[in-house]
Formats: structure tokens, sequence, C-alpha cells
């Protein structure tokens, strides 16, 4: 699994110039002086030499890269599930369902890049078969989301700006899917039209949603909350997370 989102991260980086590690720590700083959100990449920045846009590919890569019985998204699995590299990715939890684990400890030094609500369209689950009607797709979905609805905090300190962070991924490619796989979880209510995807599919998709990521937090207990809405479809997304960052972490 490591391999195959090490291949994932290579692939999606290759279409874009990547700056030098001091450029990038400098551009990084000068946003971040300019951004009253002081624990939060600016979404115009490149954290990692990717894009929000890019990072939110990654962050489906790794939501199906998982199993439904093991995975932080229906809180069956702990929030380290496959979670490599610099930055780990966090769901949210629709209000009233079960969803991810409230509690979750992470390594030092650890960005997290958490979906405070989002969405894909994906070939698998018949919306499109080429990047523009997936793209289509996306947009859609995209003007559902009320910027009004919007609201996280760390620690208590509440983060500004929230409708600016809407991102749209681009296209991407996803799998081999598990058994069990979020694609078979998607179409249990959509009938014929939605094919179920069997274990070892290869799919792709453009992805929609409004994500945020942290600088690494310091060692200790955080709590980070947020909410999300689209009216249109009484989907409501309503999450606390108590972290602890903490140095025997795994």
């Amino acid at each position: 699994m490591t391999n195959r989102f090490s291949l994932a991260l290579a692939l999606l980086a290759l279409p874009f110039n990547m700056p030098d590690a001091g450029t990038h720590s400098l551009k990084n700083m000068a946003a971040m002086s300019q951004n009253n959100n002081s624990s939060v990449f600016p979404v115009q920045s490149r954290p990692y030499g990717l894009s929000y846009g890019d990072w939110s590919a990654l962050w489906w890569y790794w939501a199906f890269s998982l199993p439904n019985d093991h995975t932080p998204l229906f809180g069956t699995a702990d929030c380290s599930a496959n979670q490599i590299g610099p930055v780990w990715f966090l769901p949210g939890a629709p209000a009233g369902e079960p969803g991810p684990r409230q509690n979750c400890t992470v390594p030092p030094g650890r960005s997290l890049f958490v979906a405070l609500i989002n969405a894909e369209c994906s070939n698998l689950e018949g919306s499109g078969n080429t990047e523009g009607q997936l793209r289509g797709c996306a947009d859609s979905i995209g003007t559902l989301i009320d910027p009004n609805s919007l609201k996280a905090s760390l620690d208590g300190e509440p983060i500004i700006g929230l409708s600016h962070f809407q991102v749209e991924s681009p296209l991407f490619f996803f799998g081999p899917l598990p058994h069990n796989n979020l694609i078979t979880y998607f179409c249990v209510d959509q009938g014929e039209g939605c094919p179920e995807a069997p274990a070892g599919s290869i799919g792709y998709s453009v992805g929609v949603g409004v994500y945020l990521m942290f600088q690494p937090l310091p060692v200790g207990t955080h709590t980070l909350y947020f909410h999300a809405e689209i009216p249109a479809a009484n989907y409501i997304i309503d999450t606390t997370y108590h972290l602890t960052v903490s140095p025997h972490a795994q």
C-alpha cells in the first residue's frame, strides 16, 4: 500500500513545476504572515510542493485505498490507518451518523489535511467518462455547498474565510480498489444506474470540497471542530476531533 501511495504522489506531481525547498519555505512564510489563520496553510500556497487541489486528489486516493470495515471514514479503524509521509488525512462525519473516531493520536511534525465537506465524481459511479463530464458533475456539487454554513476552529480559535478553501482536484486515478470498497458504499442507494466496483477495479475521478491543511501542531492535546452543509441534500457534517500529538505515536 505504501508503494502504491508513493507512486500516486509521484504521478500527481509530474505536471507541476516543483519549487525547491528554500523557495517553498520562503513563499509559505510570506503568505502566512499575511493570513489571520496562522495554524493553516493559505489555500493559494503549495504545502510540501503540492496545491490544495493536488492534496484533495490524494485525500481521495487514501480514502479509496481502505475497505469500509477498516477505515477512519466510518469509525471502523483508527485515524492512523494507511497514513504515511508528512501529511495525514482526516475525514468528517455526517451529523448523527457513525463516523471518524473522535480521538486521534498523531506523531509530531505531521500536517493534517482535513476535509470539512467533500464529494467526487468518478467513471465507476456512472458520473461520466471524460474529464469534462466528471468536472461538470463536480462543479454542480460544489455549487450546492452552503458557504454560510462553514465553521471551523482549532483549540477554540475560529478559522476565517472558509469559503475560499473550496477547491477542485485535477483528474486523478485511484485503485486497485479493495473488497468492500467506498464505491460499493456510494452505490448502495443509487440503484441500477450505479454499478458496483469489484475488488481490483481502477477508476478516475474529479473531486470538489472544502479542505484545510494545518501546520504541524505542537506536542500536546488539541481540539478541532468543523461544520458544513449541503442543504439541498439535507447533508450536514459536524465533527469534533480530540487530537493528541505524541512523540510516542507511530
